[in-house]
């Protein structure tokens, strides 16, 4: 079955027209769009596309900060990005009764972390009172 490439939202310039002397006169967008029966984002859309630039340009984190976009990763550079870090794995040197019993791999304990570089990181303890 063919479907029409009309979208449900066109409007028609009067309506346009009549949407953005609505806008003029400082009614909400919520409200324009109960008038036309479409939500307040498609009334948005079709009066000021600048703002489609700019939503679709940032995002806000939970703490309200915008920030950039993200760009969707491709499968090729997902898989790219997994080996990279697979190469970064230690080989598993244990024997069965390590793996048994728990014993972390070498190089991935949290006292080789600790060590790093064979130099010690100084632990800063909180002065008691």
């Amino acid at each position: 079955m063919m479907r029409d490439k009309k979208s449900r939202y066109d409007f028609t310039e009067a309506q346009l027209q009549r949407m953005r002397n609505m806008r003029d006169r400082n009614i909400p967008w919520h409200k324009i769009g109960e008038a036309f029966g479409v939500h307040r984002d498609v009334v948005r859309r079709r009066i000021d596309p600048e703002w489609v630039e700019e939503r679709n340009s940032t995002w806000k984190k939970p703490n309200g900060k915008e920030t950039p976009k993200r760009e969707w990763i491709t499968g090729r550079a997902v898989d790219k990005m997994a080996e990279r870090l697979r190469e970064q794995i230690p080989e598993d040197t244990r024997n069965l009764s390590q793996v048994l019993m728990g014993d972390p791999i070498p190089c991935r304990s949290a006292l080789h972390q600790r060590t790093r570089g064979g130099e010690r990181r100084k632990v800063i303890y909180p002065e008691t009172v």
